[in-house]
């Protein structure tokens, strides 16, 4: 960790200066009790202000607190933990920033001697892709507003600013599955559906519906039917990124922007794979053009995670490649294909749904009756 400690005259501050120097002039030239009192006044407010608040500012540590992911166009909050090291000095009006994320700053009012604060800063994340957080800056012109100090310690660490998301209705989603396969699969595991798991004894009996008659007359015990948790049908995403950004201008409509276009793409696979984990199903994740690791199919929290990040890491300017041949799903998954630009039938097989990054408006703001 390293520590640098700068002054930065305020413009209050020179302004200040030169009627400390208009006064030094006139002492000079006419002196009197009067001037010389206004001058050694002056010249004591710039020593203390630029002297002795500067070891205030030495005797502060900060810590910043572990940053968890952000996403766009949502505010993060980062914790910073300042510690004053100093045993008779308070400190006052301290603005905390970072020199990566522009003029987000928090603010401390004071923390005595001995004491330690936390504060906070919000940050409003513009774009996905990982930021590279390298030095935190402490900032105070306290107690004329006439020199800046500032110290700076070097601390590294990394965000990443997960795509944006937009709900997505879910009769849009189910109509979109609707055309994978239909149907339910049974889960190896049991639950509510309908289809056989096993049976187990009965402690005490439910229904006669569930009662295994033969098997409990051969085990002279009551046992009862398991049924199998059902399985929703799965989503595969393919998202087709192999046409490089140049090539991809001339097919957008004027006044649209091709970068835009490809992040519009992003966002749809994002919300895609949000709204279908909360309702339950299970997604797969493959992209076309850029290296990202293809994420097989699988459900929950965790899973949406892992699938955001590689989307944010996705980087827009790196040489594209060829579609790649895309294996066909399971019988029990619906394939989405998102294009940023022209529809490619080819990628995605022939039973795959292909989006343009176009519909994104519309599929977000989608009526109608559920199918």
């Amino acid at each position: 960790m390293r520590r640098r400690l700068s002054y930065r005259p305020a413009i209050g501050g020179l302004v200040f200066v030169i009627w400390v120097l208009v006064l030094v002039m006139a002492v000079v030239w006419r002196p009197s009790n009067l001037l010389i009192w206004v001058m050694g006044t002056a010249v004591g407010m710039i020593v203390i202000s630029g002297l002795s608040s500067g070891a205030m500012m030495m005797a502060l540590r900060v810590r910043r607190l572990a940053p968890s992911d952000a996403r766009v166009g949502q505010p993060l909050v980062l914790l910073y933990e300042v510690r004053n090291t100093s045993w008779l000095w308070p400190a006052f009006a301290v603005s905390i920033r970072e020199s990566a994320l522009g003029s987000s700053q928090g603010w401390l009012v004071s923390v005595g001697p001995g004491e330690r604060c936390v504060v906070e800063l919000a940050w409003w994340p513009e774009r996905r892709g990982e930021v590279e957080l390298e030095h935190v800056i402490a900032q105070s012109s306290f107690p004329f507003g006439l020199v800046g100090k500032r110290v700076t310690w070097r601390k590294r660490a990394t965000i990443t600013v997960l795509p944006r998301v937009v709900r997505i209705p879910a009769p849009r989603l189910r109509a979109l599955l609707d055309h994978g396969p239909a149907g339910q699969r049974a889960a190896a595991r049991p639950g509510h559906g309908e289809e056989f798991f096993g049976v187990r004894d009965a402690p005490e009996l439910t229904s006669l519906r569930d009662v295994a008659w033969r098997r409990s007359a051969s085990r002279e015990q009551l046992v009862v039917i398991e049924r199998a948790s059902p399985s929703y049908p799965r989503l595969r995403l393919v998202l087709n990124l192999s046409e490089p950004t140049d090539s991809l201008a001339g097919r957008v409509p004027a006044g649209v922007k091709a970068r835009q276009r490809e992040e519009d793409a992003i966002t749809m696979a994002a919300s895609l794979a949000t709204s279908a984990i909360a309702l339950g199903h299970e997604i797969s994740l493959r992209v076309h053009g850029l290296p990202c690791v293809a994420m097989p199919a699988a459900g929950g929290v965790r899973h949406l995670d892992r699938v955001l990040v590689q989307l944010a890491k996705l980087d827009l300017d790196a040489p594209r490649t060829t579609p790649m041949v895309s294996v066909p799903g399971d019988e029990r998954s619906a394939s989405v294909v998102i294009h940023p630009g022209r529809i490619d039938p080819s990628v995605g097989g022939a039973a795959a749904l292909h989006q343009s990054a176009a519909q994104l408006p519309g599929l977000a703001s989608w009526k109608g009756t559920e199918p």
